[in-house]
């Protein structure tokens, strides 16, 4: 079973949680402590919050929490497993993801773009160049924890400012009364939206913990060992929503078709999750009204879930931009690089599968500076830095056969592109 939990207080915070199996909650409903037009009405007198356009760029920090065991899944997690989680937060969070042709027609005219971009961190807080792209190691002494022990212990002890960085914890186990859970989100404070506390959590706290076996997508590595519902880097999406202040679609608690659960009234309200449905193609009809089972902020299968709508995105963005520890990332150094998984840009590799020459093909406004080739460990077995303003060849080194992914650095951000050699 899959759950998700929230708990209140300055102690036990106001957090989420997914169990193990099934996305099924046990939330208790969230108050409405604010108008529930408020940050509608606040948007129409700020000037930043109609930037719509503007791309806000998160730079984040993957801690990975590791036990010397040689059965810890986080201590094998590398770091192309990373780089394809990056993809996917930035193909959902700009609507990039190729199963936006699954959002069915009723909700198409709300799905939204919310222009947000994710970058892996370079630097650490003393300035100093991460040995990986993105990633601290820590080695920790046990691998199951129940979430507030992990929170007051090791997230307090690893933390990066989170006025830089948008921290994410790595870790093999999480347990909650006896159960299992996937991830787990700490909301924004003083966001003034309607459903949230003011104070949802402390400062040495905040951010994200997720299971590697949820970490990634086997869309982009086909053979990373993720859970079956769950492979497709979707939990991740759905607990940064959290992060930036959505709720879930679903009523968490005395289900009432006159309750709007998530304060947008464009997701139509629900009284539970939609867990397992039978196909994601299927019409599910609650309060007398087809539910949006595709909203990341439902409980489904990855493989269903594919948009945000306008609200939801207006949310976010007012979070970004008002609530303390997220208005300020949007002004953090820590990514140095300027480079950015560019999943939109033009750019083709063939043969694929190749054995002796790679083509790769690009428009002309591209320029590329660094080619690189990595394995699924996320190590480098072959790099150029010969600049490139055209199309070219690409003579292959002897490798084993198997799949790698080739990076491409351009003068628009970094582009990759998955290869197969045989």
């Amino acid at each position: 079973m899959q759950k998700i939990l929230l708990v209140f207080g300055l102690v036990l915070f106001f957090h989420s949680f997914l169990l193990a199996q099934d996305r099924k909650c046990g939330n208790n409903y969230i108050p409405a402590y604010f108008d529930q037009n408020f940050m509608q009405k606040a948007m129409q007198s700020s000037p930043t919050a109609r930037l719509e356009n503007q791309t806000y760029t998160i730079p984040i920090i993957f801690h990975l929490c590791y036990t010397e065991s040689p059965t810890s899944a986080t201590r094998q997690v590398s770091q192309a497993q990373i780089q394809s989680q990056i993809e996917v937060l930035n193909e959902d969070y700009n609507r990039f993801n190729a199963d936006t042709s699954k959002t069915r027609p009723m909700f198409r005219s709300v799905a939204a773009n919310a222009n947000i971009r994710f970058e892996l961190a370079d630097i650490d807080p003393n300035g100093n160049l991460l040995a990986e792209k993105g990633i601290a190691r820590h080695k920790i002494s046990k691998g199951n924890w129940d979430i507030k022990s992990f929170r007051n212990t090791i997230s307090t002890q690893t933390i990066f400012d989170p006025k830089q960085y948008l921290n994410i914890w790595v870790l093999d186990s999480l347990i909650e009364g006896g159960e299992s859970y996937l991830g787990h989100a700490q909301f924004p404070d003083l966001s003034g939206l309607a459903g949230l506390e003011e104070k949802n959590g402390l400062e040495t706290t905040d951010g994200v913990l997720i299971l590697p076996r949820v970490l990634g997508s086997i869309r982009k590595i086909p053979n990373l060992p993720l859970s079956e519902r769950f492979a497709y880097g979707r939990t991740l999406s759905h607990e940064i929503g959290h992060f930036l202040g959505l709720l879930h679609t679903f009523h968490d608690g005395n289900a009432s078709c006159s309750r709007d659960a998530d304060y947008c009234n464009d997701t139509p309200v629900l009284t539970s999750p939609s867990n397992r449905i039978f196909s994601c193609e299927n019409d599910r009809i609650v309060c007398e009204k087809v539910a949006m089972h595709e909203n990341f902020m439902d409980y489904t299968d990855d493989i269903c879930m594919n948009m945000f709508t306008i609200c939801q995105v207006q949310r976010m963005r007012w979070v970004l931009e008002n609530s303390p520890r997220r208005k300020e990332l949007l002004s953090s150094k820590v990514v140095t690089s300027g480079i950015t998984a560019r999943t939109e840009l033009n750019i083709k590799i063939y043969p694929n599968p190749a054995s002796d020459v790679l083509h790769i093909d690009f428009s002309n406004n591209l320029h590329i500076n660094k080619t690189q080739i990595l394995n699924l460990l996320g190590q480098s077995v072959w790099v150029s830095n010969q600049k490139q303003i055209e199309n070219y060849v690409l003579n292959l080194p002897n490798l084993p056969k198997g799949i790698y992914f080739v990076h491409l650095e351009t003068t628009q951000g970094l582009v990759v592109r998955k290869l197969i050699i045989e």
